[in-house]
């Protein structure tokens, strides 16, 4: 069974070069981006530490925490792994996801339980903080990928008085306003999973 780990990290550290090598297997490939902020990278660092898997790069862009950028290098990530291969999973990690159990322990849960998907959906949030939850599907932030991830950024709070003053008008006009959205089903994922 072959698993291609599709990675997405901010830089090449030691990190990033432990979790690569704790899960260099026969059975395993890696699919890497690394943020294009990071600047020049040394590609060489991660295949000295490879000694069984395939290393892919895939071409980098600026990922922002939060932005349809992170959506964009997911997407590349899983076409790029699919093209190569017909993976049993792909799993999605972060350059910080430092596995806590052995490759063995690994292959041995997914081919246990070959056919699930493992990713977290859950409504937590709703429950804890609605104006918040309500905020992830009422407000869409234009500004997002190309400025908001900078701190103490202007165009942060210009962006966010935008989407507030959008808010307003949606109050004021709401009387007149015919339009109803059901999101009851609606539930927030995390961005990393296992899936076949």
């Amino acid at each position: 069974m072959r698993h291609a780990f599709l990675i997405m990290a901010g830089k090449i550290d030691e990190t990033l070069l432990e979790i690569i090598h704790q899960l260099d297997s026969r059975q395993h490939d890696f699919f890497i981006h690394i943020d294009l902020k990071a600047g020049l990278i040394d590609e060489q660092r991660i295949e000295e530490v490879v000694n069984f898997s395939s290393v892919v790069f895939i071409d980098r862009m600026k990922g922002t925490w939060g932005g349809f950028s992170l959506v964009k290098i997911e997407l590349r990530l899983l076409r790029t792994a699919s093209t190569k291969h017909e993976y049993a999973y792909y799993h999605l990690l972060s350059g910080q996801d430092f596995p806590v159990k052995t490759n063995q322990r690994i292959d041995d849960f997914f081919a246990q339980n070959k056919g699930k998907n493992f990713l977290e959906v859950s409504d937590r949030l709703k429950n804890q903080n609605p104006d918040r939850y309500r905020l992830r599907y009422q407000q869409y932030h234009f500004l997002q990928d190309r400025f908001i991830g900078k701190k103490r950024n202007i165009f942060k709070y210009i962006d966010f008085f935008r989407a507030m003053c959008s808010d307003i008008l949606a109050l004021i006009g709401r009387g007149k306003l015919r339009f109803s959205l059901d999101l009851s089903g609606l539930a927030l994922r995390m961005i990393w999973y296992s899936i076949f």
